[in-house]
């Protein structure tokens, strides 16, 4: 009798919601209602297992909140997406059942029972679409707002005289009616005629996939903005006049937030957060035209009162005041990023060599240390540039940080190739040369890797 050979089967598919751009509605949640994920396959002979299903990715508008139907009142949600290709796990694929063989012991070499698989999770969930846009644009019914939206974006909105266009067709004999209803009880109060027939506008004459904005996106200078076009808001749309609490709750996602704070610094800046121990890496390094490092995170924003509204207080008379932001002291320290560095002892003539080859005109006279600080200078020729920078003066001593020696190496280390200034006039011209050498072996190993040029 031949020992087990069931294989186990598969897991089934989990049931994921994905953010995409090309969704800005959940009109298609209108014809289909029930998503399922695939079963995973079952186990077959020789050990074979079965494989695990595929996951299903639903994909939904950015700014979609996720809830569990019938959740309770303060419940947070599962899920808010609000980025491009974020992913959210709405339920977990049931586990695959297992075969004979996984039921083999010492005693029993041969069973003849396997275990059915779990079913998975089954759920309804509730979608609610809160527009996420740069830039909401908002107005009475009919003021012009797809026109700007047209104008200012490549989206193609609904464009007519009269008011609420910015809402899909009618799809039905239904909606038709439902719309000519909410057309006469708008021209009433337009013109301020009673409505005794009509009485106070009713959401329900809206179907929920006509509550969405347009979007349009606007590409300039290399940044893109989102614009939002809001249906039309009537007086009394804080009380949820003509779909006011519909409209008014894509405004809430219309970036209002400080704009950002840009420090400049200069190539070669290292940030470092001060009382760092040490050892402890820097916060940035900033090497290149145009890099950027996130220093300090802004202080979260407070709540209005309408994020407190509950079904018992339609009216909260609480807000919550917004997180101040964090503080920090932060040391700058500054390596020059420059293709060639000119070294040499104090006075050698390195400040004049960077005057002839390139615009620059650093300080120069005849005593020691006129140069404190690196001068940088950039030489063009055959089209192409080189940065120069003159490193001021090195004694013997340098690298135990003798005449500001570590202040000046540090800047050696950034530069791609060395070009050693000799003083022809000194008493011992190649005793400076090795001098120089040995001191940048002794601070950095590495600098006597470097390209140098000298005698």
């Amino acid at each position: 009798m031949g020992g087990p050979a069931g294989g186990s089967a598969g897991r089934g598919g989990n049931v994921w919601a994905v953010a995409d751009t090309k969704y800005n509605s959940l009109f298609n949640f209108r014809t289909k209602v029930h998503w399922r994920a695939k079963n995973g396959g079952n186990g077959t002979g020789a050990n074979c297992d079965g494989a695990d299903a595929s996951d299903l990715f639903i994909p939904v508008p950015l700014g979609t909140i996720v809830r569990r139907k019938g959740a309770d009142e303060g419940e947070p949600p599962l899920a808010e997406l609000l980025k491009e290709g974020e992913k959210a796990l709405l339920l977990v694929g049931g586990r695959g059942g297992r075969g004979n063989s996984a039921f083999k012991t010492s005693r029993n070499n041969a069973p003849t029972i396997a275990e059915r698989g779990e079913k998975g999770p089954e759920a309804w969930m509730e979608l609610e679409l809160k527009v996420v846009a740069d830039c909401g644009i908002v107005g009475v019914p009919n003021a012009g707002k797809s026109t700007l939206l047209s104008v200012l974006t490549a989206a193609r909105p609904k464009i007519a005289n009269y008011p609420f266009t910015t809402l899909p067709a009618p799809a039905a004999s239904r909606l038709g009616r439902t719309l000519q209803e909410a057309g006469q009880h708008l021209l009433c109060c337009l013109l301020d005629i009673p409505h005794t027939t009509l009485g106070p506008p009713n959401p329900s004459w809206y179907p929920a996939a006509m509550q969405v904005p347009n979007l349009g996106v606007c590409e300039r200078d290399f940044r893109t903005t989102v614009f939002a076009d809001v249906p039309g808001l009537l007086e009394g749309a804080h009380e949820g006049l003509g779909l006011g609490h519909e409209f008014l709750r894509h405004v809430k996602r219309c970036r209002s937030d400080a704009s950002d704070l840009f420090i400049p610094v200069p190539l070669g800046t290292i940030v470092r957060r001060k009382g760092a121990d040490e050892g402890e890496p820097p916060l940035a390094e900033l090497l290149k035209e145009g890099e950027k490092a996130l220093l300090l995170v802004g202080g979260r924003g407070g709540r209005g009162n309408s994020a407190f509204k509950t079904s018992r207080n339609n009216a909260p008379t609480i807000a919550e005041r917004g997180e101040k932001g964090p503080e920090a002291w932060m040391e700058l320290e500054l390596k020059v990023v420059a293709d060639c560095g000119i070294v040499g002892v104090p006075n050698a003539g390195k400040s004049t060599l960077l005057s002839v080859l390139t615009a620059a005109r650093p300080k120069i006279a005849n005593y020691p240390f006129t140069t404190l600080v690196p001068n940088l200078g950039v030489c063009e020729r055959d089209f192409r540039t080189t940065v120069f920078a003159d490193v001021p003066g090195l004694l013997e001593g340098a690298h135990e940080g003798l005449g500001l020696g570590h202040e000046f190496l540090r800047h050696v280390k950034r530069c791609r190739a060395l070009v050693h200034v000799i003083d022809g006039t000194s008493p011992d011209p190649l005793g400076d040369w090795d001098a120089i050498n040995l001191e940048l072996e002794l601070f950095s190993p590495d600098l006597k890797d470097k390209p140098q040029a000298g005698p």
